[in-house]
């Protein structure tokens, strides 16, 4: 199995050519500081991001004299995340709904601490070619209940394998909807770098020796075996490298990493790993 990290990186101007021009920094850091380095199949990403809507104003003590009251600063949403991924799927859309914790009835401020390995979040997955009507259906029959949010693009992922690790690159680009939706913004660009779990051994020239790094194997592997702490630490340290030497200004870099519970429960909870990693990174602050 794939373990891995992922950097967004932030695009303060929105400007698509500042987004562009940062992509290819990378790409220049990865062919410069990773010589073995080498380009694979493009690879392509869609977003769309939805929000609950808020509870309409309630009336206190059946009174219908007073006003409504409105709904609580203090509300919590819930998102909805439809994920079309290429390179996990050519043919799945991965559709993740994020709740906020249970709130403490003793405590309304406080949360409930989850039981272990528990998850806040459903995932389930549905045929790409139903992504649309899926989309079409919450805004419009469920409108009450979701409100949509944004949608991402990344239509021309660039992609490079140098020994065990797989890195993704690309930028993102938001759909404007409405009269004023010339033009294209991109609010980022993401790097995600993905590795088998294990213990490989680094060298000098070319970052990695994957002469004694273990063979992915997705059927009856004991996942509780795999060294994550590794394999972060090697993700890492790729970052580092591809990034040396280049100046991202003012753009802040967010690191992502798949959660180590759901990897470790098998092949399908490592995927729905993959799948909420992204999906809580382009979030953002939506």
């Amino acid at each position: 199995m794939k373990y891995s990290g992922l950097y967004f990186i932030s695009n303060p101007g929105a400007s698509l050519d500042a987004s562009l021009n940062t992509v290819r920094s990378i790409v220049d850091g990865i062919e410069s500081n990773m010589r073995t380095a080498t380009q694979q199949a493009k690879w392509t990403l869609n977003h769309r991001l939805l929000r609950s809507t808020v509870p309409p104003p309630s009336k206190q003590n059946g009174d219908d004299a007073r006003p409504p009251q409105p709904p609580s600063s203090q509300h919590q949403y819930s998102y909805q995340h439809l994920l079309t991924l290429s390179y996990l799927s050519q043919n799945r859309t991965y559709n993740y709904i994020h709740t906020p914790p249970l709130q403490n009835s003793q405590n309304p401020g406080a949360s409930q601490d989850a039981p272990a390995g528990s998850s806040t979040g459903t995932d389930m997955a549905i045929p790409s070619q139903q992504a649309d009507t899926h989309y079409d259906l919450l805004v419009t029959q469920w409108a009450q209940l979701w409100t949509p949010r944004r949608v991402l693009d990344l239509p021309n992922g660039i992609t490079y394998t140098v020994s065990n690790f797989t890195i993704y690159v690309g930028e993102l680009r938001a759909q404007r909807q409405g009269p004023q939706s010339s033009g294209v913004l991109s609010p980022g660009v993401v790097v995600c770098i993905s590795t088998t779990a294990g213990d490989p051994v680094w060298d000098d020239e070319s970052g990695v020796d994957d002469s004694t790094f273990p063979a992915a194997n997705d059927d009856g592997f004991d996942y509780g075996d795999y060294d994550l702490s590794s394999a972060r630490d090697m993700i890492r340290e790729v970052w580092r490298i591809i990034r040396e030497g280049k100046d991202f200004g003012k753009a802040e870099i967010r690191e992502s990493f798949m959660d180590e519970k759901d990897f470790c429960a098998g092949k399908e909870r490592a995927r729905e790993a993959e799948v909420r990693m992204w999906c809580e990174a382009l979030r953002q602050r939506g």
